[in-house]
C-alpha cells in the first residue's frame, strides 16, 4: 500500500500555491468533519477547498453557502415538483407561459382536446377535455397555441390560430389581454383584442422597468429587437424593429426571458443564456429535449421569472413526459450552485480518489479537491 507523501509531498494539508479553481489531492486531518455531499475543507493557511462530487447551493450557511464563492454559477437543478395534465396524442400539443399561467393543451381524441392551466406556484386554475371551442382539438382558426406565449409588464400575449386542425406548432395571432382579466378558470382567455408578431418566437426583458422586446424565427440564429406600440390597431403588427440584432450560437426552437436581463434559447437538450448585448453568458446541457414540430407540437422549457413566483427564484418548467392521456411538466429550479468535478452521472456523482499505478488507494484516504477561496 502506498502513502500519499510518496506521490504528492507536502500536499496533505492543501496548502500549496494552487489558484482559485485549481486542484490538489488532499488528505485532511483525521479529525476533520464534513456535511455529507457538501464536503468543504478550510486548510491551516485559510485556503478553502471543495471535495470532488460535492455540491453547494445558495441555501447553505457559512462555508456551505455557494453565494460567497466567485466560481459559483446558476445551474438548472431538477426538483420533485411537477404537474400533469393536457394531452398529446400523436405528439400534437403545446406548452407555454403567458405571464399568468403555465398552459398545456393537446389532442386527446378526435376533436376532443385536453388542457390544464396552472399558476406560477403550481396551483391548478382550470382543466378540462372539451370537444368544441378554443380549448378543443378541432378549432384550427381560433384554437390556442400556448407554446409561443409571451408577456410584458401588464399584458399576456397568448398564441392562437393554428395552421390546421390538431396542429399546435404555429400561432398566427396573439390575444392581448391585461393580467387583471384572468380572474379564475378560463376568464381572460378571449380573442377579441389581438396582435400579430414579426417573428416566430418573442420574448421580453426589463419587464419591471422599460420592457424590451426581442424576436427570432424558428431554427434561425438572428435575434432582433423591437419597440411595441400598445395603441396599434386591433389585428395589426404593433412591433417596429430598432435595428439592434445579435447572433445566436445555435438555432433556436424555444426562446424565453427571465424578465430582467437574460434571454434563453432551448434547442434539443441544450439551454443557452445570453445577455441583452447578445453575449453568450452561460450554457447548460443534459436537459429534457425540445419536442418541436412546425405542424404538430410545441413543447420545451418555459421560464418563470423570480418576481412572478413566491420563491423569488428564476424557475424553468420542462416537459418531461408526453402521452396520449396526459403530459408531465417538471420544475427545474435555477439556484446559485457550486458543483465540484465528478465522475459518474449528475444524479450519482462519484468522488475522484488518488490511486497508485496499480489502482490501489493511496493512504491516508485522499481525494481530489478544487480550491474555491
Amino acid at each position: 500500500m502506498s502513502n500519499l507523501t510518496d506521490f504528492f509531498p507536502g500536499a496533505t494539508g492543501g496548502s500549496g500555491g494552487t489558484a482559485i479553481g485549481g486542484f490538489e489531492f488532499i488528505a485532511p486531518p483525521s479529525a476533520t468533519t464534513f456535511v455529507t455531499g457538501q464536503e468543504v475543507y478550510t486548510a491551516a493557511d485559510g485556503k478553502v477547498w471543495i471535495r470532488t462530487a460535492a455540491q453547494l447551493t445558495d441555501a447553505g450557511s457559512g462555508a456551505l453557502d455557494a453565494s460567497i464563492y466567485p466560481i459559483s454559477s446558476n445551474q438548472p437543478a431538477v426538483s420533485s415538483t411537477s404537474f400533469s395534465g393536457g394531452a398529446a396524442l400523436a405528439s400534437r400539443g403545446c406548452f407555454g407561459y403567458n405571464g399568468v399561467h403555465l398552459g398545456v393543451l393537446g389532442l386527446f381524441s378526435g376533436t376532443q382536446g385536453k388542457y390544464i392551466l396552472v399558476d406560477e406556484n403550481n396551483v391548478t386554475i382550470s382543466s378540462g377535455s372539451p370537444t368544441s371551442g378554443n380549448f378543443s382539438a378541432g378549432e384550427s382558426a381560433t384554437g390556442w397555441v400556448f407554446g409561443q406565449n409571451f408577456y410584458n409588464d401588464t399584458h399576456a400575449f397568448t398564441g392562437f390560430d393554428r395552421l390546421g386542425t390538431n396542429s399546435y406548432g404555429t400561432a398566427e395571432r396573439f390575444a392581448y389581454q391585461p393580467f387583471t382579466a384572468f380572474t379564475g378558470g378560463t376568464n381572460g382567455y378571449t380573442q377579441t383584442n389581438y396582435f400579430t408578431a414579426p417573428r416566430y418566437n418573442m420574448a421580453v426583458t426589463n419587464i419591471e422597468t422599460t420592457p424590451r422586446y426581442w424576436g427570432v424565427d424558428d431554427e434561425e440564429t438572428t435575434v432582433y429587437e423591437y419597440t411595441f406600440n400598445a395603441s396599434a390597431a386591433n389585428g395589426s403588427d404593433p412591433f417596429t424593429a430598432t435595428g439592434t440584432t445579435f447572433t445566436l450560437a445555435e438555432q433556436c426552437t424555444r426562446f424565453m426571458s427571465d424578465g430582467v436581463d437574460k434571454l434563453y434559447v432551448h434547442n434539443s437538450t441544450n439551454l443557452k443564456e445570453y445577455n441583452t448585448s447578445g453575449a453568450l453568458t452561460n450554457s447548460f446541457s443534459g436537459l429534457p429535449s425540445t419536442t418541436f414540430s412546425t405542424q404538430f407540437s410545441n413543447f420545451g422549457i418555459s421560464c418563470v421569472p423570480g418576481f412572478k413566483n413566491s420563491t423569488g427564484n428564476t424557475q424553468f418548467w420542462a416537459t418531461t413526459s408526453i402521452a396520449t392521456s396526459s403530459t408531465t411538466q417538471t420544475l427545474y429550479n435555477f439556484p446559485l450552485l457550486l458543483t465540484a468535478p465528478f465522475t459518474g452521472t449528475p444524479s450519482s456523482k462519484v468522488k475522484i480518489v488518488a490511486q497508485d499505478v496499480d489502482s490501489n488507494p493511496i493512504l491516508p484516504e485522499t481525494f481530489l479537491y478544487q480550491r474555491i477561496a
